[in-house]
Parts: structure tokens; sequence; C-alpha cells
């Protein structure tokens, strides 16, 4: 659970939940087994639904349901390496700058 992630990888989450919900998305969380949660604007739902497995795909939604991106999260590497990819493209790029600036 969220609770086991290395001190990093907790920043790293928090601050990407924060900056996707501030942005009005809503958020589902793939933990490389199902769909853990679905299309939450619920901070502690989607924190709760993370770092069950050892990454998680993060899928950002608009509020019209239209996908804006992804997020693939590994838990374990070093500071800096949580958000290991993205979807390339304006919105998703934007947040990565942003959180490793």
């Amino acid at each position: 659970m969220y609770d086991k992630m290395l001190s990093h990888d907790k920043k790293a989450v928090r601050d990407l939940i924060r900056e996707l919900l501030g942005r009005g998305c809503a958020i589902s969380v793939h933990d490389e087994e199902e769909w853990v949660c679905k299309r939450s604007m619920d901070y502690a739902v989607v924190e709760d639904a993370l770092c069950n497995t050892d990454q998680d795909e993060v899928v950002a939604r608009d509020a019209g349901g239209v996908k804006l991106g992804w997020f693939l999260l590994v838990y374990g590497n070093g500071p800096g390496e949580t958000i290991a990819d993205c979807t390339a493209n304006e919105f998703c790029e934007s947040i990565c700058n942003k959180l490793e600036g």
C-alpha cells in the first residue's frame, strides 16, 4: 500500500495526484492486474489504489471523460524515476516537466 512506498516515491505520487486533480482530472489506476480505481476525483481513493504492485498505470481524463494521457509509475527506483513514462503529448509532458523542476 501507499504507506510502504519509499519517501521519494510518496512525494512523486502525491505531487502527481495533486497536479492532476488540480487540473480537474478524473483519475483511474491500473495495477498490472486490474483497474483498482476508475475515474475518481477523490484524493484519498486514488492514493489508496496505488502501490499494491511494483508499478501502476495512472490514466487522466477531463470532465467530459476524454482521455488526456497516462503515466507509468514504477516504485523502488531512485529519486526522480518514479514517473517512468507518460503519454508523449503536451498535457502529460507539461506535468512531468513541472514535477521534475
